[in-house]
């Protein structure tokens, strides 16, 4: 599974700048999310010995969690290179470090949610789960991170039909 992830993250890189060059990186990420959203709830549908469908969902999670490991850091490097620019000064440190402090964040603070929940549902990794127990599971670690990526993909696509407003015809 975890070589299906892999390979497809080194296969995707490249196609997720070539895709940037075309389409823009906010339209990248945008679609990369668009894709991730089905992958991630086809987890719902996995069940005992469904190993190709682990399998294709690990390799369709790589492919598009690459995007997400290479377009904000790429827009933040824009953003950041346009503010020096206009102030005259550097801050590409400070920009740096907020953004791995909010990658940090919201790695870590979800799991500060969900195990505590997942306990208080009975949840035990060793011994089976109820099938709402596993519910709750799939909750935290489908259905919230599909709302957030949706609620990214919303904010860059307000931004993306912005900057078009203002361009020029």
């Amino acid at each position: 599974m975890f070589l299906a992830l892999l390979l497809a993250t080194s296969l995707f890189g490249p196609v997720w700048v070539i895709l940037a060059k075309k389409i823009g990186k906010r339209r990248s990420w945008i679609t990369a999310i668009a894709l991730c959203c089905p992958i991630l709830m086809t987890t719902y549908l996995v069940g005992a010995g469904d190993t190709g469908l682990i399998l294709a969902l690990c390799f369709g999670l790589g492919a598009c969690m690459t995007c997400d490991g290479v377009m904000p850091t790429s827009l933040l490097a824009d953003i950041v290179a346009a503010e020096e620019q206009r102030q005259g000064h550097s801050q590409a440190a400070s920009y740096l470090a907020l953004k791995n402090v909010a990658s940090k964040m919201a790695f870590v603070a979800p799991m500060g949610v969900a195990f505590p929940v997942l306990g208080w549902v009975g949840f035990d990794r060793d011994a089976g789960s109820a099938p709402e127990t596993m519910g709750v599971l799939l909750l935290f670690f489908v259905a919230v991170p599909c709302g957030l990526r949706l609620l990214v993909a919303g904010r860059l696509w307000r931004g993306t039909a912005r900057n078009h407003a203002k361009a020029p015809l």
